[in-house]
């Protein structure tokens, strides 16, 4: 299902540690995900509000058996094995719920504004987020523009890596402080940015104090949007903390996105 990855991947470093590996799932494998991709879409739910505008599918049951063969292995034992040889770190644990992950698409005007990653589950309370695997389903990437997945320093002054949204390149990324996202609104008037998302946790053993996403605006923001993209973000924690305790449905997410907007403002 995938190539000899201990074989492909690169390793760097700045400002974390992060591996790029091109062609990592086989081709037919990728052109069946790529083709069932748009169908494995229906009954999406929105991720629409003042940092984020794309859609996602987290439930895997309402995908293409192709995926979802794609995503059960990448949550094996032997893909693990795999994972924490090319990251050093021991003891991974994937999320087949699919918090936040599963399959994302965006289409032209949308974007995802420089973020520090969620670090906590809503569900297993002593979980702590570990790494990110991303995989790019875009077959036509030169007709994406403001596509790139974009690395910012710690303090947010410079984007310091680019990396575009190649068919079948995986990216994984250690998460506990790398700020990133695509935050220019995309122009692809005849395609869309699609990738899958797999994140990857430990068990610490102890209850972890909820850690929600944190966005922030860089100075390519204005400091208009930069005050709304903090507010936007404390509201995110604010319902991150309200379904770790009562355990909404991620379709709630949609009705408290829409009150967010009313409150900011839609740009």
């Amino acid at each position: 299902m995938i190539n000899d990855l201990l074989h492909t991947f690169h390793k760097y470093n700045d400002p974390h540690p992060y591996w790029i590996i091109d062609n990592f799932l086989k081709i037919d494998i990728i052109d069946k995900v790529h083709k069932s991709f748009d169908e494995s879409l229906i009954g999406n739910f929105d991720y629409d509000h003042v940092s984020q505008r794309k859609i996602g599918q987290t439930d895997l049951l309402k995908m293409h058996t192709d995926i979802q063969n794609v995503i059960l292995f990448l949550c094996s034992n032997k893909f693990i094995n795999i994972l924490e040889e090319i990251t050093g770190e021991k003891d991974l644990i994937p999320d087949l719920d699919l918090h936040g992950g599963g399959l994302h698409q965006t289409s032209t005007g949308g974007f995802l504004k420089i973020h520090k990653d969620f670090a906590t589950h809503p569900k297993h309370k002593t979980w702590k987020r570990r790494y990110n695997l991303l995989i790019y389903i875009t077959k036509n990437t030169d007709q994406l523009e403001n596509a790139n997945l974009e690395f910012w320093s710690d303090d947010l002054k410079d984007k310091v890596i680019s990396i575009a949204p190649k068919y079948n390149r995986a990216v994984i990324f250690d998460t506990s402080n790398l700020f990133h996202g695509h935050p220019h609104p995309l122009n692809a008037p005849d395609e869309a940015r699609k990738s899958i998302a797999l994140y990857y946790f430990s068990d610490t053993g102890i209850s972890q104090k909820t850690q929600s996403t944190v966005y922030r605006g860089t100075k390519l923001d204005s400091s208009r949007e930069r005050i709304r993209i903090y507010l936007d973000s404390f509201l995110v924690g604010i319902y991150n903390s309200l379904k770790r305790q009562f355990n909404f449905p991620d379709k709630f997410i949609q009705r408290f996105v829409y009150f967010a907007k009313f409150l900011l403002g839609k740009k």
